[in-house]
Protein backbone atom coordinates (compact mmCIF):
# COMPACT_ATOMS: atom_id res chain seq x y z
CA UNK A 1 0.00 0.00 0.00
CA UNK A 2 0.96 3.33 -0.69
CA UNK A 3 0.48 6.16 2.12
CA UNK A 4 -0.73 9.41 1.16
CA UNK A 5 -1.28 12.56 3.50
CA UNK A 6 -2.34 15.86 3.29
CA UNK A 7 -1.15 17.85 5.38
CA UNK A 8 -3.55 21.19 5.33
CA UNK A 9 -6.54 18.41 6.30
CA UNK A 10 -4.29 16.15 8.26
CA UNK A 11 -5.93 13.56 6.93
CA UNK A 12 -4.07 10.08 5.41
CA UNK A 13 -5.39 7.64 2.74
CA UNK A 14 -3.71 4.46 1.75
CA UNK A 15 -3.75 3.67 -1.89
CA UNK A 16 -3.33 -0.06 -3.57
CA UNK A 17 0.50 0.07 -5.03
CA UNK A 18 -0.58 -2.51 -7.94
CA UNK A 19 -3.50 -3.87 -9.29
CA UNK A 20 -3.47 -6.72 -7.83
CA UNK A 21 -3.53 -5.23 -4.16
CA UNK A 22 -7.17 -3.47 -5.24
CA UNK A 23 -10.51 -4.85 -3.42
CA UNK A 24 -12.56 -6.34 -5.72
CA UNK A 25 -15.07 -3.04 -5.98
CA UNK A 26 -11.52 -0.73 -6.42
CA UNK A 27 -10.59 -3.57 -9.69
CA UNK A 28 -14.01 -2.99 -10.98
CA UNK A 29 -14.58 0.70 -10.97
CA UNK A 30 -10.48 0.49 -12.69
CA UNK A 31 -11.20 -1.75 -15.20
CA UNK A 32 -14.14 0.46 -16.66
CA UNK A 33 -11.85 3.20 -16.69
CA UNK A 34 -8.51 0.48 -18.31
CA UNK A 35 -11.05 -0.29 -21.01
CA UNK A 36 -11.49 3.51 -21.84
CA UNK A 37 -8.09 4.46 -21.90
CA UNK A 38 -7.48 0.49 -23.67
CA UNK A 39 -9.82 1.27 -26.98
CA UNK A 40 -8.27 5.63 -26.47
CA UNK A 41 -10.58 6.92 -24.92
CA UNK A 42 -8.51 8.73 -23.20
CA UNK A 43 -4.91 9.24 -22.44
CA UNK A 44 -2.57 7.51 -19.95
CA UNK A 45 -2.44 11.07 -17.51
CA UNK A 46 -5.99 11.52 -17.40
CA UNK A 47 -6.65 7.86 -16.93
CA UNK A 48 -3.92 7.75 -13.97
CA UNK A 49 -5.39 10.97 -12.37
CA UNK A 50 -9.34 8.81 -12.90
CA UNK A 51 -7.72 5.96 -10.99
CA UNK A 52 -6.71 8.35 -8.19
CA UNK A 53 -9.55 9.59 -7.81
CA UNK A 54 -11.87 6.81 -7.99
CA UNK A 55 -9.58 5.13 -5.03
CA UNK A 56 -9.61 8.26 -3.27
CA UNK A 57 -13.40 8.83 -3.54
CA UNK A 58 -12.78 12.22 -4.96
CA UNK A 59 -15.19 13.29 -7.17
CA UNK A 60 -14.18 15.61 -10.59
CA UNK A 61 -15.96 17.92 -11.58
CA UNK A 62 -16.39 21.79 -12.74
CA UNK A 63 -16.24 22.70 -8.80
CA UNK A 64 -12.95 20.84 -8.58
CA UNK A 65 -10.43 23.08 -6.95
CA UNK A 66 -7.03 24.31 -8.78
CA UNK A 67 -5.20 22.78 -5.47
CA UNK A 68 -7.20 19.48 -5.17
CA UNK A 69 -6.37 18.67 -8.66
CA UNK A 70 -2.88 20.09 -8.40
CA UNK A 71 -2.83 17.19 -5.25
CA UNK A 72 -4.59 15.03 -7.57
CA UNK A 73 -1.90 14.87 -10.41
CA UNK A 74 0.66 14.57 -7.72
CA UNK A 75 -0.56 11.68 -6.04
CA UNK A 76 -1.67 10.01 -9.49
CA UNK A 77 1.97 9.55 -10.19
CA UNK A 78 1.98 6.28 -7.74
CA UNK A 79 -0.13 4.81 -10.34
CA UNK A 80 2.27 4.20 -12.40
CA UNK A 81 3.21 1.17 -10.42
CA UNK A 82 0.10 -0.29 -12.33
CA UNK A 83 1.46 -0.82 -15.47
CA UNK A 84 4.99 -2.12 -16.89
CA UNK A 85 6.55 -0.39 -20.27
CA UNK A 86 6.49 -3.63 -22.95
CA UNK A 87 9.48 -3.86 -25.39
CA UNK A 88 7.95 -0.96 -28.09
CA UNK A 89 8.13 1.35 -24.54
CA UNK A 90 4.26 1.59 -24.63
CA UNK A 91 2.22 1.32 -20.88
CA UNK A 92 1.26 -2.83 -20.64
CA UNK A 93 -0.67 -3.62 -17.51
CA UNK A 94 0.40 -4.88 -14.55
CA UNK A 95 -0.93 -8.40 -14.39
CA UNK A 96 1.13 -9.59 -10.82
CA UNK A 97 -2.95 -10.36 -9.86
CA UNK A 98 -3.47 -13.69 -8.01
CA UNK A 99 -6.87 -13.76 -6.59
CA UNK A 100 -10.29 -13.74 -7.73
CA UNK A 101 -11.38 -9.91 -7.82
CA UNK A 102 -14.92 -10.89 -9.85
CA UNK A 103 -16.03 -13.88 -8.06
CA UNK A 104 -19.59 -13.36 -9.24
CA UNK A 105 -21.53 -11.48 -11.66
CA UNK A 106 -25.09 -10.26 -10.89
CA UNK A 107 -27.93 -9.85 -13.19
CA UNK A 108 -31.30 -8.72 -12.54
CA UNK A 109 -32.46 -11.57 -10.47
CA UNK A 110 -29.40 -14.06 -10.50
CA UNK A 111 -26.13 -15.01 -9.92
CA UNK A 112 -22.98 -16.49 -12.01
CA UNK A 113 -19.84 -17.47 -10.34
CA UNK A 114 -16.56 -18.02 -11.38
CA UNK A 115 -14.76 -21.29 -11.39
CA UNK A 116 -13.47 -20.05 -8.00
CA UNK A 117 -10.04 -18.79 -7.08
CA UNK A 118 -7.06 -19.81 -9.35
CA UNK A 119 -10.02 -21.00 -11.68
CA UNK A 120 -10.14 -24.23 -9.74
CA UNK A 121 -13.40 -25.44 -10.83
CA UNK A 122 -12.49 -24.55 -14.57
CA UNK A 123 -13.01 -27.77 -16.96
CA UNK A 124 -10.62 -28.13 -19.84
CA UNK A 125 -13.26 -27.00 -22.33
CA UNK A 126 -13.81 -23.90 -20.40
CA UNK A 127 -10.07 -23.19 -20.82
CA UNK A 128 -10.41 -23.84 -24.05
CA UNK A 129 -13.21 -22.21 -24.81
CA UNK A 130 -11.85 -19.29 -23.15
CA UNK A 131 -8.66 -18.67 -24.34
CA UNK A 132 -10.21 -18.64 -28.16
CA UNK A 133 -11.82 -15.87 -27.57
CA UNK A 134 -9.09 -14.34 -25.47
CA UNK A 135 -7.07 -14.37 -28.23
CA UNK A 136 -9.74 -12.99 -30.77
CA UNK A 137 -10.23 -9.99 -28.63
CA UNK A 138 -6.54 -9.49 -28.95
CA UNK A 139 -6.47 -9.28 -32.26
CA UNK A 140 -9.84 -7.40 -33.36
CA UNK A 141 -10.74 -5.30 -29.77
CA UNK A 142 -14.53 -6.38 -29.99
CA UNK A 143 -16.44 -6.33 -26.85
CA UNK A 144 -18.26 -9.45 -28.16
CA UNK A 145 -15.53 -11.46 -27.25
CA UNK A 146 -15.39 -10.06 -24.28
CA UNK A 147 -19.00 -11.11 -23.26
CA UNK A 148 -18.64 -14.42 -24.74
CA UNK A 149 -15.60 -15.31 -22.46
CA UNK A 150 -18.15 -13.77 -19.74
CA UNK A 151 -20.81 -16.52 -20.96
CA UNK A 152 -17.77 -19.27 -20.63
CA UNK A 153 -16.67 -18.49 -17.58
CA UNK A 154 -19.42 -17.56 -15.19
CA UNK A 155 -22.22 -20.20 -14.82
CA UNK A 156 -25.42 -20.26 -12.24
CA UNK A 157 -23.71 -22.13 -8.87
CA UNK A 158 -23.29 -25.78 -8.83
CA UNK A 159 -23.95 -25.77 -12.93
CA UNK A 160 -21.72 -27.59 -15.15
CA UNK A 161 -20.71 -25.96 -17.82
CA UNK A 162 -22.33 -26.35 -21.40
CA UNK A 163 -20.80 -24.62 -24.84
CA UNK A 164 -24.51 -24.30 -25.92
CA UNK A 165 -25.99 -22.04 -23.49
CA UNK A 166 -23.48 -19.89 -24.07
CA UNK A 167 -25.16 -17.24 -26.65
CA UNK A 168 -28.11 -17.14 -24.02
CA UNK A 169 -25.69 -15.82 -21.24
CA UNK A 170 -23.99 -13.44 -24.07
CA UNK A 171 -27.01 -11.31 -24.65
CA UNK A 172 -27.98 -11.63 -20.75
CA UNK A 173 -24.67 -10.21 -19.56
CA UNK A 174 -24.62 -7.55 -22.53
CA UNK A 175 -28.10 -5.97 -20.97
CA UNK A 176 -27.09 -6.22 -17.55
CA UNK A 177 -23.07 -6.38 -17.17
CA UNK A 178 -20.89 -3.01 -18.02
CA UNK A 179 -18.26 -3.92 -20.37
CA UNK A 180 -15.62 -2.49 -18.24
CA UNK A 181 -16.25 -5.33 -15.74
CA UNK A 182 -15.71 -8.15 -18.79
CA UNK A 183 -12.70 -6.69 -19.91
CA UNK A 184 -11.74 -7.28 -16.16
CA UNK A 185 -12.51 -10.75 -16.53
CA UNK A 186 -10.26 -10.58 -19.68
CA UNK A 187 -7.58 -9.22 -17.08
CA UNK A 188 -8.24 -11.81 -15.08
CA UNK A 189 -7.72 -14.41 -17.78
CA UNK A 190 -4.75 -12.14 -18.82
CA UNK A 191 -3.01 -12.95 -15.55
CA UNK A 192 -4.27 -16.24 -15.04
CA UNK A 193 -2.43 -17.37 -18.33
CA UNK A 194 0.73 -15.56 -17.80
CA UNK A 195 0.98 -16.82 -14.12
CA UNK A 196 0.71 -20.11 -15.19
CA UNK A 197 3.65 -20.88 -16.71
CA UNK A 198 5.57 -21.00 -13.11
CA UNK A 199 2.25 -22.05 -11.54
CA UNK A 200 3.49 -24.43 -8.34
CA UNK A 201 0.73 -27.41 -7.54
CA UNK A 202 1.15 -29.19 -4.27
CA UNK A 203 0.44 -33.17 -4.69
CA UNK A 204 0.84 -35.60 -1.59
CA UNK A 205 3.34 -33.06 -0.13
CA UNK A 206 5.19 -32.83 -3.15
CA UNK A 207 5.79 -29.63 -5.01
CA UNK A 208 5.26 -29.64 -9.15
CA UNK A 209 6.34 -26.93 -11.42
CA UNK A 210 4.29 -26.48 -13.95
CA UNK A 211 6.97 -24.64 -15.56
CA UNK A 212 8.27 -27.61 -17.31
CA UNK A 213 5.25 -27.94 -19.43
CA UNK A 214 6.09 -24.67 -21.09
CA UNK A 215 9.22 -25.31 -21.85
CA UNK A 216 10.21 -24.64 -25.82
CA UNK A 217 6.45 -24.25 -26.10
CA UNK A 218 7.27 -20.65 -28.52
CA UNK A 219 5.17 -20.41 -31.48
CA UNK A 220 7.14 -21.61 -34.68
CA UNK A 221 5.85 -20.20 -38.32
CA UNK A 222 3.62 -22.07 -40.06
CA UNK A 223 1.18 -22.04 -43.02
CA UNK A 224 -0.82 -24.35 -41.29
CA UNK A 225 -2.29 -22.33 -37.80
CA UNK A 226 -2.40 -24.57 -34.75
CA UNK A 227 -5.58 -25.32 -33.01
CA UNK A 228 -4.33 -24.21 -29.58
CA UNK A 229 -5.65 -25.67 -26.15
CA UNK A 230 -8.29 -27.58 -28.32
CA UNK A 231 -5.56 -29.34 -29.85
CA UNK A 232 -4.62 -31.25 -26.27
CA UNK A 233 -8.51 -32.57 -26.57
CA UNK A 234 -8.20 -34.19 -29.63
CA UNK A 235 -4.65 -35.59 -28.59
CA UNK A 236 -5.98 -37.15 -24.88
CA UNK A 237 -9.53 -38.04 -26.92
CA UNK A 238 -6.88 -40.03 -29.15
CA UNK A 239 -4.94 -41.49 -26.31
CA UNK A 240 -8.29 -42.63 -24.98
CA UNK A 241 -6.59 -41.89 -21.23
CA UNK A 242 -9.70 -39.87 -20.40
CA UNK A 243 -12.31 -41.05 -23.11
CA UNK A 244 -13.64 -39.22 -25.57
CA UNK A 245 -13.01 -35.47 -27.05
CA UNK A 246 -16.34 -34.92 -24.59
CA UNK A 247 -15.11 -36.03 -21.89
CA UNK A 248 -11.53 -34.20 -21.78
CA UNK A 249 -13.86 -31.56 -22.35
CA UNK A 250 -15.56 -32.18 -18.91
CA UNK A 251 -12.41 -33.03 -16.72
CA UNK A 252 -11.23 -29.87 -14.25
CA UNK A 253 -8.91 -28.00 -15.73
CA UNK A 254 -5.79 -28.33 -12.81
CA UNK A 255 -6.30 -32.60 -13.13
CA UNK A 256 -5.62 -32.17 -16.75
CA UNK A 257 -1.95 -30.10 -16.06
CA UNK A 258 -1.55 -33.34 -13.59
CA UNK A 259 -1.72 -35.68 -16.15
CA UNK A 260 0.21 -33.20 -18.57
CA UNK A 261 3.11 -33.19 -15.92
CA UNK A 262 3.18 -36.77 -15.43
CA UNK A 263 3.49 -37.15 -19.36
CA UNK A 264 6.55 -34.98 -19.45
CA UNK A 265 7.76 -36.44 -16.62
CA UNK A 266 8.06 -40.13 -18.20
CA UNK A 267 8.99 -38.41 -21.83
CA UNK A 268 11.83 -36.60 -19.42
CA UNK A 269 12.57 -40.05 -17.86
CA UNK A 270 12.88 -42.44 -20.92
CA UNK A 271 15.14 -39.94 -22.58
CA UNK A 272 17.29 -40.03 -19.73
CA UNK A 273 17.44 -44.12 -20.32
CA UNK A 274 17.54 -44.07 -24.14
CA UNK A 275 21.77 -43.41 -24.17
CA UNK A 276 22.44 -46.16 -21.94
CA UNK A 277 20.28 -48.58 -23.50
CA UNK A 278 22.06 -47.75 -27.01
CA UNK A 279 25.15 -48.76 -25.15
CA UNK A 280 24.56 -52.08 -24.42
Amino acid sequence: MVEVEFPHSKKRFYLPSTLGECTSKEFQRISILLLDYFSGVINYEYLKLQITASLLGYELNNKSTHEGLANLILISEAVDRYFDLDSENRNSINLEIYDDKIPFLRTFFRKYYSPGESYEKMTYGQYADASRFFMMFDKEHNTDYLYTMLAILYTRKNKAYNSKQIDKRVVLFKKYIHPGIAFGVYLLFAAFQKNLSTAEINWRGETLNLSTLFEGATEQNTEMPGLGPDSLVYTLAEMGALGKAEEVRSTNFWEIMLLMYEMKKRDVEREKQTPHASNK
